[in-house]
């Protein structure tokens, strides 16, 4: 999430309005669902084979076929807005995940999250903080947001939700990660498929920038986009990020990144990951925290983005992988 520095008051008159505190970036409000008059039940079953393809929309693969080797972090090969990003073919990113709220009977698209395992997903905190397993449900192999009898899309309930125990909703926190370990393990294709974590090997080689996939708020307004938009954003070093927050706000596990020119993260991009690409694997470098918003509720994309840093959470993760 981002904080949003608001626009000076061009009238001499008028005291510039004091900036809002940082918000994380969860979908807010009434339920953003798809809207539907039939909506389904909060977890669906899995989809009945088929070899017809939706009517909605062509495909030209099936999404259903097993992978040929479970590697993490390996891009789709498939070929065809966060706030001015780019469309991108179904299965490029499959690790990309869609965290939903049960709310009365329909199910609201929350927060974006990475799958790592057959079994867990990893977003933030705040997109899940003390709530019940029983109240999430995760999407795997989503694309189309506004179908959800999806071919090939997964559906699950949630066994187990884990946040950082040092997590604090009282303030801009730098362990804003949880792990989500889904009921059945997920079967590995071409749409469904874990990203690499980040290591300490990784950590040796300098990464200038990274991608950020979601369907959050676009440059429109609108809520959630359809369809999920991916765009690359710089990654600061840590003394321009102290520089460009107030101090309170970032720590040594604190992540900056973003281009600071109207593109980027936004609501309802919470949870998603900061991909790097090194050789022909992504792997997981930050989480989507918080950022600016202006009085108006836009997402202020002047300023850096806040992202959970990873590289300083590896034994956090791997000492509760299970």
């Amino acid at each position: 999430m981002q904080t949003w520095q608001t626009t000076p008051s061009l009238k001499p008159q008028l005291a510039t309005p004091a900036p809002t505190p940082p918000v994380f970036w969860q979908t807010p409000g009434p339920p953003l669902t798809t809207e539907s008059q039939n909506p389904p039940p909060a977890a669906p079953p899995p989809p009945v084979e088929t070899n017809s393809p939706p009517m909605s929309t062509p495909v030209r693969f099936d999404p259903r076929s097993p992978s040929a080797s479970i590697v993490c972090g390996r891009e789709g090969s498939l070929s065809p807005y966060i706030v001015r990003g780019k469309e991108f073919p179904r299965g490029m990113y499959p690790w990309l995940s869609a965290i939903y709220h049960k709310e009365s009977r329909l199910l609201a698209f929350k927060c974006g999250g990475s799958l790592i395992s057959a079994s867990i997903v990893i977003s933030a905190a705040h997109c899940v903080y003390r709530m019940s397993e029983s109240s999430v449900v995760i999407g795997l192999g989503r694309y189309d947001l506004d179908d959800y009898g999806e071919d090939g899309a997964e559906m699950h309930n949630v066994l187990r939700l884990l946040w950082h125990p040092e997590f604090n909703t009282r303030l801009l926190s730098d362990a804003d990660i949880a792990l989500i370990t889904i009921e059945r393990p997920a079967k590995f294709n071409d749409i469904i498929g874990p990203i690499c974590l980040w290591t300490v090997e990784a950590s040796s080689t300098l990464s200038t920038s990274g991608f950020i996939a979601g369907w959050g708020r676009d440059e429109q307004g609108t809520s959630r986009t359809q369809y999920p938009r991916v765009v690359e954003a710089e990654i600061a070093s840590a003394t321009n990020c102290a520089s460009n927050w107030r101090a309170s706000m970032v720590s040594d596990r604190s992540l900056c990144a973003g281009n600071r020119d109207g593109s980027g993260p936004c609501l309802g991009d919470s949870g998603g990951g900061l991909m790097v690409k090194q050789g022909d694997r992504w792997h997981l470098r930050g989480i989507v925290s918080s950022g600016e918003r202006g009085t108006n509720g836009t997402c202020q994309l002047n300023q850096y983005v806040l992202y959970c840093d990873l590289s300083k959470h590896i034994d956090w993760i791997n000492d509760n992988i299970r």
